[in-house]
């Protein structure tokens, strides 16, 4: 709703959000609401006197502009005003994304641009079903959305990071060429301070944790080898598989052979 700030015989000034509109009687000049200048250009200032009018008698708005002195007061106020309700707009607005990043944000550093050239740290969240309709049915399931601010990472650091993880792919943004890759606070950390020894100690326990899970494999698989029965190497509870009828949830065993071949076994649980 446009709100009156000054008024004169056949001269009004109104504003609506950040545009002003100035009416005087024969036409209407809308303008940007911004501070005004004592300092008139040379070109409105001549534009004036030909007018009949004493240039001193208005005050600039971006340069483009001119409005009576008699307004400035009230254009001062108007302006000021819509400062601090922009203030308060990106105040109410900074905080309602940082509550949604704490219901659904997820930690990510995206490689992204030309060839995945660039790499970057953002919150990211996954597409609602009706943001993802417009795309490929294939491809909405990884979709996300990034959240808030984009913190560039220096190449040496995303490489050192990237080079301590196995190939990985959680998703893509849309408007560019991207793969996410989801990572704890604790990588999101390193990767923002530039900490190449955390993530060298990262990628050392990591490969320390692969090896482990190699040798552990490895005895199981010769256990089986020596008892000629397969060697269970992990369980956990999955929704079932549909091939019961009356069945919530099934347990799954991970299972290994003296070859070295694994395969699963899956046991329903009702």
């Amino acid at each position: 709703m446009k709100t009156n700030i000054y008024s004169a015989t056949n001269y009004a000034l109104t504003v609506q959000g950040d545009v002003a509109t100035l009416t005087n009687g024969t036409k209407t000049q809308t303008m940007p609401l911004r501070h005004g200048d004592d300092v008139i250009p040379a070109s409105l200032a001549a534009a004036l006197k030909r007018a009949g009018q004493n240039p001193a008698d208005y005050f600039a708005v971006a340069g483009r502009y001119v409005i009576r002195r008699a307004a400035l007061a009230a254009w001062t106020a108007a302006v000021d005003a819509r400062i601090a309700e922009r203030h308060a707009e990106k105040a109410a607005a900074d905080a309602a994304l940082a509550a949604d990043i704490t219901a659904r944000g997820q930690r990510a550093l995206v490689l992204h641009g030309s060839y995945l050239m660039r790499s970057s740290l953002v919150y990211v969240r996954p597409m609602e079903a009706a943001e993802a309709e417009k795309f490929a049915p294939e491809r909405r399931a990884s979709a996300k959305l990034a959240m808030g601010e984009w913190t560039s990472i220096a190449a040496p650091v995303a490489q050192a990071f990237l080079a301590s993880h196995p190939r990985q792919n959680d998703g893509w943004l849309p408007g560019t060429e991207s793969v996410v890759i989801l990572i704890s606070e604790e990588e999101w950390n390193a990767l923002l301070s530039g900490d190449l020894a955390v993530l060298e100690t990262a990628k050392a326990e990591k490969a320390e944790k692969i090896a482990a899970e190699s040798a552990r494999i490895e005895t199981a698989s010769q256990q089986a080898g020596q008892t000629g029965e397969p060697v269970e190497i992990g369980r956990f509870m999955d929704e079932c598989d549909g091939t019961e009828q009356d069945c919530s949830f099934d347990l799954v065993r991970r299972m290994v052979r003296g070859d070295g071949s694994r395969f699963t076994l899956r046991t329903h649980c009702h």
